[in-house]
Formats: C-alpha cells, sequence, structure tokens
C-alpha cells in the first residue's frame, strides 16, 4: 500500500458522481438541475503533510494525517484548523463541522479515470485524479 497514491490534484466529477447517485434520478426538472449543481466545483490537492481545498477561487490549507489505509481506501484526519480561524470561536464551537473530521476514501478505476469516494453529506461524491 503506497502512501503516496493519494499526492496529487483531485476534482470533483459531476458525471461519476451522478450516475451513481441512485436519488438523482428520481428527480425532474428543477430539482434535478438543482443537485446537480453541486457537483463537479470542488478541487482538493494532497501534498504530504498538507490538503489544499478550492472551491470557488477560494482556497483553504489544512493539515491532514493518514490513520489508517488497506489496498482499496485511505482513512485520513483533516485538522479543519484553518477553517476554524477564519470562522472565529463563537461559530467554531457552536458546530462539529470545525472539528477535526475523518474521511474515508474509497479508491476504484472507472474506465481510465483513477477515482476515489468520498461521504458528503447524504451523498457520496466521486473524485477524479487530474495530476
Amino acid at each position: 500500500m503506497k502512501k503516496n497514491r493519494l499526492y496529487g490534484t483531485w476534482r470533483s466529477d459531476r458525471g461519476i458522481t451522478l450516475r451513481y447517485l441512485h436519488c438523482y434520478h428520481q428527480l425532474r426538472g428543477k430539482k434535478k438541475r438543482k443537485l446537480a449543481s453541486i457537483f463537479g466545483k470542488l478541487t482538493v490537492k494532497y501534498t504530504p503533510q498538507f490538503v489544499h481545498i478550492r472551491l470557488q477561487g477560494e482556497v483553504r490549507k489544512e493539515r491532514y494525517t493518514i490513520v489508517a489505509e488497506d489496498r482499496s481506501s485511505t482513512i485520513i484526519r483533516v485538522s479543519n484548523d484553518q477553517l476554524r480561524k477564519k470562522m472565529g470561536p463563537v461559530w467554531a464551537d457552536c458546530f462539529d463541522d470545525f472539528k477535526p473530521t475523518l474521511s474515508q476514501l474509497k479508491f476504484d478505476k472507472i474506465g481510465k479515470k483513477t477515482c476515489y469516494w468520498v461521504l458528503a453529506g447524504r451523498f457520496c461524491e466521486c473524485f477524479a485524479k487530474i495530476t
């Protein structure tokens, strides 16, 4: 198992995510377009110590550690220190989102793309490696 399989830049893949998102196929019209518009915007870059999260021109850099891994997945802990500083102590103490978080990244090969899946709220989102 290579820890560096995570290193590089990954982008949310709207097409793959929606293909496997069961509730998306049950929607129609405006609701379907609204749900689709959520995906495909987030870019994540992993280096040995940091994860750089880019969304609509805003970049956040957080420390992360690899907690565990096997052949098909990696579990990481993201500090969320920068997010906590940005939001301030009142907000940070009120919401769990600003505490360190654990995420399981499940690696997959879809067609010619190297991808990982991660739980994003109530959905799983697919990220494809771009570099």
